[in-house]
Formats: C-alpha cells, structure tokens, sequence
C-alpha cells in the first residue's frame, strides 16, 4: 500500500506496510455476539441474569477454558445514553454483546457450535434475549492504542507514557514548539 500524500504518518506503527499486514493485528480472532432483551423483562433482570446465571452457564459448557481465552460481556447503559445525545450518531439497537477471542477460527466455529447446541444454554437464554434478533461478528482486533491483553496473547499498541502523543490544545502546543 502507498503512501498518503496529504498525511505524514506520526506513528510508524501506523504506516502501511507493503504486505498490507500493517499496524498491530493481534494474535487472535475476535467474536461477538450481539443481541436485544426480550420486550417482556425488565432491563434490570435482563443485566443481572446474564451477567449471573448465564455467564455461569457459558462458562460450564463443554471445552469453554479450552477455546476461549476471554470472554466479555459488554452492557448497553440506558443512563448513559442523554450524554450522548445530540452527537448526531445513532444507537445501537442491541442491549447486549458478548465478545470471545479464540486462536483460531476453529475454536470459534466449535464454541459456537457447542454453546448453541446445548439445550441448557438455549433453554437459558430464552428467558431474557429476544432469539430473532442474534446476530454475530468474527474477525480480528487492530490494536492502535493500550496494552494488549496477555490472555489472549496480546501485543501492546501506542501507550499512554508515549511522548508522541498531543497533550491539550495540538495547535497551541505547536505555536509554543515554534516560539521557543
């Protein structure tokens, strides 16, 4: 991949290379699976079923410790959200996802086909996700700034010590580097 004309790059970590490998992919596959609540609970049992019995279910199933190295369950926060209002984006419509790094896709593939084949897990669920509305991602992380995550055999990205970084007001920091 060429270069930008009209950027120079601050972080060589962030210059495409000519592999097209690039920046800091990390040593695993990333998997999420995102979902809604059932209209009929209430968001607070929906929260606290999931990250309670239905984590504890998920991590029963056969070979999780075994294809899995992370498990995270990311919790959409209605309170949050007059914060951000305003911001011309749009939310998500999901309530809720669930994210798994894996070494490989096979480990994935299986993790997938052991937790929805398991009539515990799927008998489970039904008291709190809406079922027509699962959807799923797989791919990989790009890590660009923070530490990588040594479960999962991360590698760091740019750190927070780094002196590249822009402190405060960028414009005015570079008129007070040309003025000294």
């Amino acid at each position: 991949m060429a270069d930008d004309p009209l950027h120079t790059v601050t972080f060589k970590e962030l210059k495409p290379a000519a592999n097209d490998k690039g920046s800091n992919k990390q040593p695993y596959y990333r998997f999420s699976v995102m979902f809604t609540k059932r209209k009929d609970v209430t968001t607070d049992f929906f929260h606290q079923h999931w990250k309670t019995f239905h984590a504890d279910l998920v991590m029963s199933a056969r070979n999780v410790g075994v294809q899995v190295s992370r498990y995270v369950q990311f919790h959409a926060d209605e309170e949050l959200r007059p914060l951000f209002a305003g911001s011309g984006l749009t939310f998500s419509p999901y309530d809720g996802i669930a994210e798994f790094h894996a070494e490989s896709p096979a480990h994935v593939k299986d993790l997938l086909s052991n937790v929805f084949a398991d009539p515990a897990i799927i008998e489970d669920m039904g008291k709190f996700v809406d079922s027509s509305g699962i959807n799923i991602m797989v791919g990989y992380e790009n890590l660009i700034y923070g530490s990588g995550i040594k479960t999962s055999g991360g590698i760091d990205g740019i750190l927070p010590e780094d002196s590249r970084l822009v402190r405060g007001d960028k414009h005015s920091e570079k008129s007070a580097d040309s003025e000294g």
